[in-house]
């Protein structure tokens, strides 16, 4: 019935959503826009490089993130507020733990990336290095991409779309202001370092807007927690230099860098694991809990 009264309020609370979605539309076109003022080919290695960064997120952030927000929507409807921080401070942590290490491989290995997935064909090695560099920059912003989403879910939870619209306005408005600033010194590389100032900025946003609306929410304890997790980030990373400068792998063909790159990131993802072990152990704890549920939950009835 086009009269209920709940129609209006539904309507109400869909605008803001609807113009935070223009508005990063608007941000997509306008990366676009500006890499067509570059050399042929700037657009597509700039579109390839964020796809490549793209998959991490439709490959653990969405099935991490989609079971998690009825739960926060319904604990916030109850009132429930220390069990809803709650699970977003568990959820927040999980994603740390996945996402630094990845943002670190990314970083440091873009060019072997952009050489796998593209590297043949048409796709020489100055079109690898097209999309390598954007790469590094994209990657940079994984992470706090990563915790952009879970605030989004949280806050759209508890009825605050409004923070998000405003917090979508000033990323938008700040990364094209970037955009404008580094287009030229560093071409479309700039465009993608624009791009991750926008990402950390929403993501600081966001979380000033869910502190203001859950002053219970410890901004102390959640930088401890992520302190630690970026230490081991921190190490990880230091690893994985020093073995490209004993190993490199970025002038190899695809089939040449396959196993001394696996070996590469074994090496980086075990030492951060190590300090992870040492330094988070909640976090690490809580991984494997959800694994363990994952893993029960699609273990058939007997």
């Amino acid at each position: 019935a086009l009269t209920h009264p709940g129609l209006g309020a539904v309507g109400l609370l869909a605008l803001p959503v609807a113009g935070a979605s223009i508005l990063q539309q608007v941000n997509n076109f306008t990366d676009k826009l500006f890499a067509s003022s570059l050399e042929a080919g700037r657009v597509s290695a700039l579109s390839f490089a964020n796809a490549l960064c793209q998959a991490p997120r439709v490959a653990l952030l969405l099935p991490l993130l989609t079971p998690l927000f009825p739960l926060i929507a319904r604990l916030v409807s109850e009132g429930r507020e220390r069990e809803a921080l709650g699970a977003f401070r568990r959820v927040a942590g999980l994603l740390a733990l996945v996402a630094v290490p990845m943002t670190v491989m990314l970083t440091v290995y873009a060019q072997e990336t952009a050489q796998l997935a593209f590297g043949r064909g048409k796709c020489g090695t100055g079109c690898v290095d097209q999309i390598g560099a954007p790469l590094a920059f994209y990657a940079l912003a994984l992470w706090p991409a990563f915790t952009s989403a879970l605030l989004n879910r949280t806050l759209s939870a508890a009825n605050r779309q409004r923070d998000i619209l405003w917090a979508t306005i000033i990323t938008v408005v700040l990364t094209i202001g970037f955009d404008i600033i580094l287009l030229g010194p560093m071409e479309q590389s700039g465009l993608a370092l624009a791009a991750s100032i926008g990402v950390f900025a929403n993501a600081a946003t966001l979380l000033y807007c869910l502190r203001r609306h859950f002053p219970s929410l410890s901004l102390a304890g959640l930088g401890r927690r992520d302190a630690r997790v970026l230490v081991a980030g921190a190490a990880a990373a230091a690893v994985a230099l020093a073995l490209n400068v004993v190993l490199p792998t970025a002038d190899l063909t695809s089939m040449e860098m396959l196993l001394p790159l696996a070996l590469k990131v074994l090496a980086s993802a075990a030492v951060y694991l190590l300090v992870a072990r040492a330094l988070a152990r909640d976090e690490l704890a809580e991984a494997r809990r959800a694994l363990r549920a994952l893993v029960a939950r699609d273990r058939p009835a007997r």
